[in-house]
C-alpha cells in the first residue's frame, strides 16, 4: 500500500513538474470567443483554459494598482465595455461603457490610458491613438496611424516608458505583422521592423525586465529593437486578443501560476 501510495504521488508531482518552466515569464490573455488562458513564455498555453466570457474581447492592460482591464469590442453591438478581469480566474466586472472600440491598451506611468481604437463599425484602417477617461469612459483623440501601421492594435510601454505598437500588414503577404514605436504626442509611428509568416499581430506586452511578447493565434517573444521573433512560436487553441504579464510594471507580482 505504501508503495503504491509512493508511486502515486512521485507521478503527480512529476506532472506538476512538468508544466513549470523555470525562468519563464507568465501570462494570462483573453480571445474573441470568450477565451481566457494562462500561458508560460517556455511551454505555451497552460490549461485549463475558459470559453465563457463576455465575447469580442479585445485587450488586456494593467493599471499600477494592480487592476486589470478588459476591453470589449463593439462588433454586433451598439457600444463598447471595458471590464475588470481576475488575473487567475477570469471572472468579470463590468466597470464603464466606451464611446470608441479599442483595440488595444497599455496604462503609461502616470496612469493615462492609452488606446488604439477604430472608430468605424466595420474593421477598417486608419486606427487612431487616443485616451480614455477611467472616471467616465469619455475618449480623446491624439491622432491617426498611417501607412504601414493604419491597422494597429495591440500596445505596450516598455519599462523606459516608451509606447509600442503591433499591426497586421495591410498588404500581401498574409500574417505579417510590423513592430512600431509612437510619439503619445501625436500617433507618429517609427517602424522597427517587418515580418512574414506568422499570427502574432494582435496583442503586445513588456514583462518589468523588459522582455516583450506577442499573440494572436500564437503566441512568441520579440526582440523590442528589431521586432524579430526570438525562441519559439507557440500555437494558442483560441483567437487571442490581449495579453498581459503577471508581473507589474512596479516589478510585484499580481498572481503566480505555481510554487
Amino acid at each position: 500500500m505504501r508503495k503504491r501510495l509512493f508511486v502515486g504521488l512521485a507521478i503527480g508531482v512529476l506532472g506538476m513538474l512538468s508544466r513549470v518552466s523555470v525562468g519563464s515569464e507568465q501570462f494570462c490573455a483573453v480571445g474573441w470567443n470568450g477565451e481566457f488562458t494562462h500561458i508560460d513564455s517556455h511551454i505555451g498555453e497552460i490549461p485549463p483554459s475558459r470559453s465563457d466570457l463576455p465575447g469580442y474581447m479585445q485587450a488586456l492592460a494593467y493599471s499600477s494598482t494592480g487592476v486589470l482591464y478588459a476591453c470589449q469590442s463593439r462588433f454586433l453591438t451598439t457600444t463598447a465595455s471595458l471590464y475588470i478581469i481576475d488575473p487567475v480566474t477570469g471572472d468579470t466586472t463590468h466597470s464603464l461603457w466606451l464611446d470608441v472600440d479599442v483595440r488595444g491598451m497599455a496604462f503609461s506611468s502616470d496612469e493615462t490610458l492609452y488606446v488604439s481604437v477604430n472608430t468605424s463599425d466595420v474593421v477598417a484602417p486608419p486606427s487612431h491613438l487616443g485616451t480614455i477617461n477611467l472616471s467616465d469612459g469619455s475618449y480623446t483623440e491624439i491622432g491617426e496611424f498611417w501607412g504601414e501601421g493604419s491597422e494597429a492594435q495591440g500596445l505596450a510601454f516598455s519599462p523606459g516608458g516608451e509606447l509600442y505598437a503591433i499591426a497586421p500588414d495591410p498588404f500581401p503577404p498574409p500574417y505579417a505583422y510590423s513592430l512600431f514605436t509612437v510619439n503619445t504626442n501625436n500617433a507618429e509611428m517609427h517602424l522597427i521592423g517587418r515580418f512574414e509568416g506568422n499570427r502574432l499581430a494582435q496583442s503586445i506586452a513588456f514583462t518589468p525586465g523588459g522582455y516583450l511578447y506577442a499573440l494572436g493565434h500564437q503566441f512568441a517573444q520579440l526582440d523590442p529593437s528589431t521586432g524579430a521573433i526570438i525562441g519559439p512560436v507557440f500555437d494558442l487553441s483560441g483567437d487571442y486578443r490581449g495579453l498581459e504579464s503577471a508581473v507589474l510594471p512596479s516589478g510585484a507580482r499580481r498572481w503566480q501560476l505555481y510554487e
